[in-house]
């Protein structure tokens, strides 16, 4: 700006061209390396742009990324507030400005809306981490496949393995063609790794459409003065190198397979003969196992090939970090009277209840009483739940489901389910999460008291489900949490005293009608979670009663409230019991 009254020359922020930046192609990268072309006044990627090329390079890009950091950190906003109000009248003083002095500060002012915006995204995406780790002991080795979920660059503040005997001597550490060792002098049963790791960064990279490209890094560990070592844990933290700041607890997922873990695919009679602890009968190609109170002080690992039906009155007690797995179905045949129950043997919990098929069996579950779980990694298969079943169709009725310690109560992962008539309450985390799947959950209870803060009722990731008829009660996090480009329709549900009620997020859609909404915090929420999807939640809403709610809805910017006018076509498929033609028009008429 020229300011007339001294012939001097002021830079004022100005807000032309300074917009909102986008969340693209599961990040930023791709609205910041668009470029508008004043001949065409359309966009134009800048592949052959200096910046541009420069941001393929990780270095780059992470210098980047942490002067960006620490510039909005700074204080930032404060600076220009103190600029407006310096220079400002500079500009309002030039008579010969055809653009009135109103307007002009009207324009000057309007740009910190979108630099607040722009600063609070910046901060939110650069301080996102999750990293999976997972490792495989085989002998006197430790593979580790380490997938980072983050832009920013990751790194071991600490890294040490746990292991079952004492070792000392020679450790090596193997990554791309690289060789690092250590020697151990003290034989320890930890072996503190970080100044191995030390050197070693993990992030996301950026692929040719400038979107974030996930990354697989493979390592070795290998003891060369033992033919066998066997690795009971893992003491990791992680360090986020743009924030600085240390990962939480829930943004480090570790997962340890034992290679020696292994289903053994012999004949029912060898089956039966191996696991005597059970009474066992034999009928029409099936294997049940008969009413009973039984202590398992091992694994259970049932082969393919087989079908099990657990018969009313059976009751397992699991030793600790014991599991039961099985590669075939599981029939549970329990009832009200004489439920199956499993739970843990003692006060620590037992692992897991995993069931694993091919994505065409179907298992029914009836009377399960199941409780005292957590979770098991076996035969490279992380089961997150006290209850876990990956490819398999489910019906489950009349069940409870409660005080497991895993990340879920129950987790189903590809499949379709029925699960009604049933109680989820006092899972340590996620009551029920659904992964993939198609069905319905209806009339069912789903509490929780004392539960972790980021634990929900009923999460669901990339599945088309009809929630209905449910009751959500007390949740710290969310009553339903709808990720994951999920599509769901939910009706006559009741969400009381929860810190959200509905959460719809990431690419997701969903119709919530009729529901009633009391005492939450916020009864309907949509947003971004992450970075991986540009866009947050689309909601249709009809029918429903809001009472006493903190704040009715919250909905960010990137996704969408639709008030409907009536009820949607498949309605009146759902009221009238017509499962599958409600689910076919949820998919594709939405």
């Amino acid at each position: 700006i020229y300011g007339g009254t001294n012939s001097k020359f002021y830079l004022v922020p100005w807000e032309g061209g300074l917009n909102k930046i986008q969340i693209k192609n599961g990040g930023f990268e791709k609205h910041l390396n668009l470029f508008i072309s004043p001949e065409e006044e359309i966009p134009i990627e800048r592949k052959y742009f200096i910046f541009a090329a420069l941001n393929k390079d990780d270095e780059f890009r992470q210098l980047k990324y942490k002067t960006a950091y620490d510039y909005v950190n700074s204080g930032f906003i404060d600076k220009v507030d103190a600029l407006i109000e310096t220079y400002l009248p500079y500009a309002n003083s030039h008579k010969g400005s055809i653009i009135g002095t109103k307007v002009l500060e009207e324009k000057i002012k309007s740009f910190r809306e979108v630099l607040f915006y722009n600063g609070e995204l910046i901060k939110d995406i650069l301080e996102y981490g999750t990293i999976y780790i997972n490792a495989i002991d085989s002998g006197n080795s430790v593979n580790l496949e380490i997938i980072p979920d983050s832009i920013s660059n990751l790194k071991f503040d600490k890294f040490s393995i746990k292991l079952d005997g004492e070792y000392s001597g020679n450790v090596i550490l193997k990554y791309d063609n690289v060789v690092k060792s250590m020697e151990i002098n003290t034989k320890t049963k930890e072996i503190d790794l970080s100044n191995l790791m030390k050197d070693l960064y993990f992030s996301t990279g950026i692929d040719d459409d400038y979107g974030v490209l996930m990354r697989k890094y493979n390592l070795e560990i290998v003891f060369l003065n033992s033919d066998n070592v066997g690795i009971d844990s893992f003491d990791v933290s992680v360090k986020n190198m743009v924030s600085e700041k240390l990962l939480g607890s829930d943004e480090i997922y570790i997962g340890l397979a034992d290679s020696g873990d292994y289903y053994d695919a012999g004949t029912t009679g060898e089956f039966i003969k191996k696991y005597k602890e059970f009474n066992w009968d034999v009928s029409d190609g099936k294997i049940n196992m008969l009413k009973g109170n039984y202590v398992l002080e091992r694994d259970l690992i049932i082969p393919k090939g087989l079908v099990i039906n657990m018969e009313r009155g059976v009751e397992i007690l699991i030793r600790e970090g014991k599991s039961i797995v099985s590669y075939s179905p599981i029939n549970i045949l329990g009832s009200d009277l004489e439920p199956v129950i499993i739970k843990s043997l003692g006060n620590k919990p037992f692992g897991t209840l995993g069931i694993v098929g091919s994505g065409k069996e179907t298992i029914n579950i009836e009377g399960l009483r199941l409780s005292g779980g957590s979770e098991k990694f076996i035969n490279g298969i992380y089961f997150s739940g006290g209850l876990s079943i990956h490819h398999m169709n489910v019906n489950m009725a009349n069940s409870i489901i409660s005080n497991n310690h895993a990340d879920d109560g129950l987790n189903i992962k590809f499949g379709s389910v029925v699960i009604k008539n049933s109680l989820f309450n006092n899972n340590f985390a996620d009551q029920i999460d659904l992964d993939f799947v198609d069905g319905i959950v209806e009339n069912s209870l789903f509490s929780e008291v004392n539960g972790d803060d980021n634990g929900d009722g009923l999460d669901l990731s990339g599945s088309v489900l009809i929630v209905r008829d449910n009751s959500f009660n007390g949740f710290n996090d969310k009553g339903i949490s709808i990720g994951e480009r999920t599509r769901a329709a939910l009706l006559n549900n009741e969400m009381v005293n929860n810190n959200l009620g509905i959460a719809v997020k990431d690419g997701s859609e969903a119709f919530i009608l009729d529901n009633v909404f009391k005492d939450n915090k916020v009864a309907i929420s949509a947003y971004v979670k992450k970075q991986l999807y540009n866009k947050g939640g689309i909601i249709h809403i009809y029918g429903n009663s809001l009472v006493n709610n903190e704040k009715t809805h919250d909905v960010d910017g990137n996704s969408v409230l639709n008030e409907l006018n009536g009820y949607p076509d498949f309605y009146n498929y759902i009221i009238n019991n017509e499962l599958e033609k409600a689910l076919e028009a949820l998919k594709w008429k939405t």
